[in-house]
């Protein structure tokens, strides 16, 4: 099962509470044996990390919510909780390279908008400054594994 915590979180914590609770009975009722749990934040939907759910050196934390809804999950849900995390979606500095597409019209290679702006992979210098699975995760909370996506869904 996939979890999206951005519809768990609520910035009323008697809410965010119940919503937590729910989450949890429907996990269990439903006999779920694996969750991936979103750690990052994407309230837009545009696909773009701009936060996580966890405290981490490199985007703010939009709330402490994942390590408490992995171990609830865990505890309560008797489920194993894998950290869904993207690759290539973070909002980082913008000196960053990003994916860039050829505009056959022009003859340039122009910033890829479409589906989503992603980070790219094949600039020498990218996995010096930005967070890759060796940098981030080690601040990522206790869980079962990672699930990592190049897009955010």
């Amino acid at each position: 099962m996939h979890v999206d915590l951005d519809y768990v979180y609520d910035p009323n914590p008697v809410q965010q509470a119940k919503n937590i609770d729910k989450l949890v009975q429907r996990v269990y009722d439903m006999k779920i044996s694996h969750v991936f749990l979103q750690a990052f934040s994407d309230p837009q939907g545009d696909g773009t990390v701009k936060s996580l759910y966890f405290p981490n050196r490199w985007l703010p934390m939009r709330a402490d919510l994942f390590n408490f809804v992995s171990w609830q999950l865990q505890t309560r849900g008797n489920v194993k909780v894998y950290a869904w995390m993207p690759v290539l979606a973070f909002d980082l500095a913008s000196d960053l390279p990003r994916v860039q597409r050829w505009d056959p019209q022009t003859g340039k290679a122009l910033l890829a908008r479409q589906p989503y702006v992603r980070l790219s992979p094949w600039d020498p210098g990218f996995a010096s400054r930005s967070p890759t699975s060796t940098k981030i995760w080690p601040d990522t909370p206790a869980s079962a594994g990672f699930c990592f996506t190049t897009t955010p869904c």
